[in-house]
C-alpha cells in the first residue's frame, strides 16, 4: 500500500510541474479534457487516482513520457521501490507478527480466567 501511495504522489508531483513547466492553470488542462477543475486537482494533488486514459490524455497534453508514446523512457517512470514479492514478503511477516502478537494475548488472557476461577 505504501509504494502504491508514493506512485501516485509521483504521478501529481510530475502532473504539477509539467503543468507549471508549460505555464497552464488547473482550469486550462480541465478544460481540455472536458473535466471540472476540482476533478483535475483532485489529481495533481494526489487526493483523486487517476486513470489510464486520462493520464495517456494527460501525457500528451503536458509532453510526459509513456509506454504509449514513442519518446517513452522505463527509467524515467515513478515505478514503486521493491518488486511486489518483497512487497508480499513484507506483508506476509508483518501480518504472521499479528497474528503471534493477537494469540499471545488470548492464551494470556484465557490463563488468566482460568487461574481467576480457581
Amino acid at each position: 500500500m505504501e509504494n502504491i501511495e508514493k506512485f501516485n504522489k509521483n504521478i501529481a508531483r510530475t502532473l504539477r510541474e509539467k503543468r507549471k513547466e508549460l505555464g497552464l492553470s488547473q482550469q486550462q488542462i480541465a478544460d481540455k479534457l472536458g473535466i471540472t477543475q476540482a476533478t483535475y486537482s483532485g489529481w495533481e494533488n494526489g487526493q483523486r487516482e487517476i486513470s489510464l486514459p486520462r493520464y495517456v490524455q494527460l501525457a500528451e497534453i503536458l509532453g510526459i513520457d509513456t509506454p504509449f508514446n514513442n519518446s517513452y523512457n522505463p527509467s524515467e517512470l515513478p515505478l514503486p521501490k521493491y518488486p511486489t514479492e518483497l512487497n508480499l514478503a513484507k506483508l506476509k511477516q508483518e501480518l504472521k507478527k499479528e497474528i503471534l502478537a493477537e494469540l499471545k494475548s488470548e492464551m494470556i488472557a484465557e490463563i488468566a480466567r482460568r487461574l481467576l476461577k480457581e
